[in-house]
């Protein structure tokens, strides 16, 4: 019989124990963490059956200024797993107070980090720093006085020379002249040269004479309006119009300022006649070339870059890459924009309706000398957009880049808290609308402009920002045409508000104006310059990506049809837009 074989394996006791008290610390470990994911639900679903007035007082808004991710109405394997956990994340128990905990614990440690190590890092490592700081040039080119109100008389000039029989080119010619007509009041004279030799001709004009004026009316300048003299040539009956210059201001001083990094030189006047401050002896802002580290809180694609002095801006919508001009237009992508905008303007040419297209600056480019330190390219996008627009099309494209850099001596355009700009800026753009348009436009210099300082901004919760941690800031008061009087019809449709008014304006053309946020500073000045005025949200035709609606809607569909004059407008970090409505509008034309 055979002998079998026993095998006995041999365990370690030690070996064993310590297997046995991994697995205990394995089960324990796993306990704590389900707990961890589940009791806050179970407290929470507790509170919310026994408790539901607590719930109101924990889930309190954070100010995030956006809305709360969806449940996902479609599985894409692609992204609902990051899908679903923006859904969870948006609706974890007890989120309003961890979201607060966390900004607080961030903002308690930052302050020891700005107010001490950064100096001390920046001074250790750029205490020579020399950057290229060109793109802060603060000053505009433009005239303010030339900018806005009345039109400046033109001059008529003679016509050109005009050729007739062109003779023999080879010929020395020797001219002859002989008078066709005399100049008169209302007719330009008119002289042959005729060649001598070989018939070569030249028409030439001649200046015409001076009217017989004759003073029908006058109507002496103010302080903020210019004067007019009304002539009729008893000649011809013309009519000739003369403008007289304002008067100068009865003025007391009221302060004069230093310039600072925050603000212009100057002295400030209050005219006892127009009741009106205004400023003069104008002296440069101050510029801090230092070097100012980047910091953004939040996340890139939608957060805020902390500036110097207290500015704010917004990381959104590729905001640094028009600021830093890494998104420079190539000329195939120029063209293709130019291409659509030509074509609504075709259309609109067929029926009558006078076009334009304004791009609205971005804060961080009129108000550069606040951003941090960021190597920039010039010109930008918008800057070598609008010049290829000049030599390309004829166009009305406003971006009043420059208008509004020219009045910031004398008011600040844009909040420091706010992605938007303020009322000053809308009204600066809004006239230089109106100049493009051929229409009449105001100097706000002539206005009587107040102020308050109140906290704005829509920024700090992009952020997570404490707002009683920055100053306050202007809110200005326009008084524009108050002998205007406007009545206002407001219709919602998909969340998105169009605005019509109906007012005693003086201008009864219709005005019909499609645009984002930013449109929103611009309503009262326009309500009170048309008869009657429609305001709509781009969202009406389009999505910010350029998706179409799947229907129009009807109001806004036949205020388009009546138009007289029809307004496209973006603010720049959504320059694309413009096209994108422009494509939708082209579609509603072509329908009627």
């Amino acid at each position: 019989m055979k002998e079998q074989k026993v095998f006995v394996s041999y365990i370690d006791e030690d070996v064993l124990a310590a297997q046995q008290i991994n697995k205990k610390f394995a089960v324990v470990a796993i306990s704590i963490f389900l707990s961890l994911i589940i009791l806050p639900s179970l407290v929470w679903g507790a509170f919310t059956l026994f408790s539901p007035d607590i719930i109101d007082d924990l889930d309190f808004d954070t100010g995030e200024n956006r809305a709360k991710a969806e449940m996902p109405e479609e599985v894409d394997l692609s992204t609902i797993t990051a899908k679903l956990e923006s859904y969870y994340n948006d609706r974890v128990p007890f989120r309003s107070i961890l979201y607060t905990f966390q900004n607080d614990l961030f903002l308690a440690l930052e302050k020891p980090y700005t107010d001490h190590i950064q100096p001390f890092l920046t001074d250790l490592f750029y205490s020579d720093w020399e950057g290229d700081t060109s793109h802060l040039e603060e000053e505009s080119h433009l005239d303010i006085n030339d900018l806005f109100g009345e039109e400046t008389e033109e001059t008529e000039t003679l016509p050109d020379v005009e050729i007739g029989d062109s003779g023999d080119k080879n010929c020395d010619h020797t001219l002859k002249d002989s008078v066709l007509s005399h100049a008169s009041c209302s007719e330009f004279g008119q002289v042959r040269k005729k060649c001598t030799k070989c018939g070569y001709t030249e028409l030439h004009y001649t200046e015409k004479i001076s009217h017989r004026e004759v003073l029908i009316s006058t109507t002496q300048p103010t302080c903020t309006s210019t004067g007019k003299q009304v002539f009729r040539c008893s000649i011809c009956q013309q009519e000739i119009v003369k403008t007289l210059a304002k008067t100068a201001h009865n003025g007391s001083l009221v302060k004069t300022v230093a310039a600072s990094y925050e603000d212009y030189g100057y002295s400030l006047y209050h005219c006892k006649t127009c009741d009106i401050d205004y400023r003069t002896n104008i002296t440069a802002k101050k510029i801090d070339t230092s070097y100012f580290a980047p910091q953004i809180k939040g996340s890139v694609n939608r957060g805020v870059i902390i500036g110097r002095y207290d500015w704010l801006f917004y990381t959104g919508n590729d905001s640094l890459a028009y600021y830093q001009g890494t998104n420079v237009l190539s000329n195939a992508e120029m063209k293709e924009y130019v291409d659509v905008l030509n074509e609504l303007q075709s259309l609109c040419d067929q029926k009558g309706i006078q076009l334009a297209f304004m791009c609205m600056p971005n804060r961080e480019i009129v108000y550069a000398e606040y951003m941090p330190t960021y190597t920039v390219s010039t010109p930008r996008r918008l800057e070598v957009f609008t010049e290829y627009l000049e030599k390309n099309s004829d166009l009305n494209y406003v971006y009043p880049l420059e208008e509004i850099k020219a009045y910031k001596p004398y008011f600040q355009t844009h909040y420091k808290h706010d992605t938007h700009w303020n009322s000053v800026g809308a009204f600066i753009g809004t006239q230089t609308l109106y100049r493009e348009l051929g229409l009449p436009s105001v100097n706000i210099l002539d206005l009587k402009v107040t102020y308050t300082m109140r906290r704005t901004g829509d920024i700090f919760g992009i952020g997570g920002l404490n707002p009683s941690d920055y100053p306050n800031d202007y809110a200005y008061t326009i008084h524009y045409k108050t002998d205007v009087t406007y009545k206002t019809e407001s219709s919602l449709s998909n969340g998105n508000l169009t605005i019509t008014t109906s007012s005693n304006a003086t201008n009864k053309k219709n005005l019909v104006l499609f645009g984002d946020s930013f449109r929103g500073a611009m309503c009262e000045f326009l309500s009170k310059d048309f008869s009657r005025c429609t305001v709509v949200h781009r969202d009406m035709l389009c999505s910010n990506a350029g998706v179409p609606v799947t229907s129009y809607n009807s109001t806004m569909v036949s205020e388009v049809k009546k138009a007289d004059i029809l307004v496209i407008t973006s603010v720049e970090r959504y320059d694309y837009n413009i096209v994108n409505q422009a494509k939708e509008l082209i579609k509603i034309l072509k329908s009627s």
